[in-house]
């Protein structure tokens, strides 16, 4: 599930393969910081150009999602939105949270049952983070 985005930044943490990345959305011009993993960090140069509009897969790692009064969509501290079903990208089941951007998120640390419906406001903990794409241009988590 990628967000159309304009690369602002990217930070490597100076290992090889991990670090974090800014970017501006798009269509609102919100600005997110999200970390990513990669097999090095010339494919994330690569992929995400500074200046340049693109594709890209942002998740919410280690997510809690729980059920909310508030109802301004928002991307940080936490990520607000309308609850919109869940998902399944590679295996792995995340609800898709509406908002400024359509975010999935893997509810690993939230509780297991929810009594959600399309339409509700949520509000999730977590950490965003940056996918990747593999060899045939796959979407993968990161």
């Amino acid at each position: 599930m990628n967000i159309h985005v304009q690369t602002l930044e990217i930070d490597p943490c100076g290992c090889g393969f991990e670090g974090s990345i800014r970017f501006q959305l798009a269509d609102t011009g919100t600005e997110i910081r999200c970390g990513y993993t990669s097999m090095n960090e010339e494919a994330v140069t690569a992929a995400y150009r500074v200046g340049i509009v693109t594709e890209a897969p942002v998740f919410l790692a280690f997510g809690v999602m729980k059920r909310t009064s508030k109802r301004t969509p928002s991307l940080s501290p936490t990520v607000v939105g309308r609850f919109g079903g869940w998902v399944t990208i590679d295996g792995d089941t995340y609800g898709v949270v509406d908002g400024l951007a359509r975010i999935p998120v893997d509810n690993e640390l939230g509780e297991s049952i929810l009594d959600l419906e399309p339409g509700d406001w949520v509000e999730c903990s977590g950490e965003l983070m940056l996918g990747h794409k593999n060899e045939e241009g796959l979407t993968i988590r990161g």
